[in-house]
Formats: C-alpha cells, structure tokens, sequence
C-alpha cells in the first residue's frame, strides 16, 4: 500500500492530480475543519489558492515529519504560513511570474474602464437607460503611471504602459537594478513622490504584515484629484472603505479592483457597491494560457518530488 499521500486544499478534483501519479493517494480538503487531520501525514499539501481552507501552523504541525513540499497553485503566498513552514523545514513552491501577463492585460483593461466608465454605462443600459452622457470621461492619453510593486506582474503592467508611450514610474520596497529599468523604460521614485505624480497608480505589491493596508487615506490625499486606483495585488493591501468614500466625493475618477479583503464580498462592501469602481470577481490571472501554465507547474513539482525531480519556483525561506 503506498505511503504517498496528497492533500489537495485547491478546490480541484481529485483525478486532476491522480491521473498522473496512480500511486499516490490525493485527499480532497474543502474545509479548514478537516484540514489538519488531511495533511497528517501527507507527502505533498496543494494550497488553496481562494483562502477557504489555509495552510496554517497547526497544519503545518501535522504533517512536518512527512511533507516534502507545499505547492501553492498561485502567486501569493497568504493562504501558507510561511514562518511555520520554514521553521519546520519544508520546503514552498508556487508558481510567481506564470499569469503575470494575464495579471497586465486586465491592468490595461481596467485602467481604461476607469477613466471612460464604459462598464458602470453597460450596467445602466442594461437597466433601460441611454447613458451617453452624464459621465467625465477621460482618455489614456499619455497620463503618468506609477506601478507599485515590481514584481513579475508590475514588470509586465509597465512594459504594456510603457509601449504604449505613457511615462511610467514605480515604487518597490526594493529598488531593482538599473538596467532592468532602463530595459521595462521605468523610474524609480520614492513612495510619496509617485503618488503625487501618478495620474494611473497600479497596486502590484504581494501581500505581507508590511504592505497591508498600504494604500490608506493618507496616502490617497496625496493622488491627483482624477487619478485612477487599479488594484491587482489583494484586497487588504489597500484600505477599501477610504478608496470608496474617495470615488464617491470626487477624491479620485475612478478605481478598479479584482479582488477583495473578503472572497466573496459581503453585499455591503463598500468597494462592491459603490458607482465608479469597476470590479471583476479575481478573474485577472485567469486566461487558458494562464491556467495551462499554472497548472502544468502543479503537476510537474507533484511528479518531481513523488518521482524525483526538480522543483521549479522555490521561494527562498
């Protein structure tokens, strides 16, 4: 009887990861519950990349003496313990960089919805009004972008803003070397100064103690009046309530956000209802190119430590 065991957290079947390695036994976990008594003794644990069921220091705890490898099936790693997992000597993968492209266009998208509010009028004409005018609507033109965070997703924003001649600046808590901002045709300013100077802030910076709530009322007083916010890091990093009330008094022209501190939203979300923010429900990495690569990651790290191999897309403890 085999002792390869697979806890599956990521809301996918089974015979996803079975197929593939008949000789391991993939347990389904689809609450937080259930889930230490899952990973006991597991091989592998596959993250849940939708936050329903984390991988947290008590599971972590269960399955120490048998985990070789946590895959997270994203890019952020919120939904692990990280310090857990490296105290404990396990070893997390996940697949940064791989939807980063789908990540950008959304940006493009979004960026453009904003300033132009065509979904707010898409809703109102579905509603049976003609809505052609009523609305400020402004172009892309060649208005500033300030990217924060510049990770594989904001090197990607900036190169689609960048082609299409908009000056682009950025802010990361690490400053990247300069050829690699000469080559993304990027400027490096400090946090306040990007603000004050971004006409188009794009919010790309993962999710930690330090970055959350990062974009809070202080820092939105100091955006131009009809700046756009676009955020396609996670819901926390910014502070929902303040971008709302600042859409909604004239503060900022517009927001867009995929995602949110709670997934889904309470009905009563600030960000889910008020008008001129443009929202989509955490599809902005979701493309069949993306998904195909995401996935085909997940499978090879399974085979490689299952069968012996190399794992692609460590994250340095």
């Amino acid at each position: 009887m085999t002792d390869q065991r697979i806890a599956l957290l990521a809301p996918v079947p089974a015979s996803f990861l079975g197929a593939g390695q008949p000789d391991a036994v993939v347990v389904e976990v689809r609450s937080q519950q259930e889930a230490v008594d899952a990973c006991r003794g597991a091989t592998i644990i596959v993250s849940d990349w939708s936050g329903t069921v984390i991988v947290t220091a008590d599971v972590i705890a269960a399955a120490r003496d048998t985990c070789r490898l946590i895959q997270v099936p994203a890019s952020g790693l919120d939904g692990v313990d990280v310090a857990a997992a490296n105290e404990a000597g396990i070893p997390i993968a996940n697949c940064q960089g791989l939807n980063a492209d789908a990540v950008a266009e959304w940006c493009l998208w979004a960026a453009l919805d904003c300033l132009r509010a065509f979904s707010q009028s898409q809703a109102r004409l579905r509603d049976g009004h003609w809505e052609q005018v009523g609305r400020t609507r402004l172009g892309m033109g060649q208005r500033r972008v300030g990217i924060v965070g510049l990770g594989a997703v904001g090197a990607a924003t900036a190169r689609r803003f960048a082609a299409l001649g908009h000056p682009v600046s950025y802010w990361s808590r690490s400053r990247r070397p300069e050829a690699f901002e000469e080559e993304l045709g990027v400027t490096y300013r400090p946090a306040d100064e990007l603000l004050r100077g971004s006409d188009i802030l794009v919010l790309a910076l993962s999710l930690t103690d330090q970055t959350r709530g990062w974009l809070g009322r202080d820092r939105l007083a100091l955006l131009p009046a009809d700046a756009v916010v676009i955020n396609a890091a996670r819901g926390a990093v910014w502070d929902g309530a303040a971008v709302a009330e600042a859409v909604s008094t004239g503060g900022l022209h517009g927001a867009a956000t995929d995602v949110f501190s709670r997934e889904p939203p309470d009905p009563d979300d600030p960000v889910l209802v008020a008008d001129g923010i443009t929202i989509t429900p955490h599809v902005g990495a979701v493309s069949v190119d993306a998904v195909s690569a995401l996935l085909g990651r997940v499978l090879a790290n399974v085979d490689a430590v299952l069968n012996g191999g190399e794992i692609e897309g460590l994250v340095a403890p």
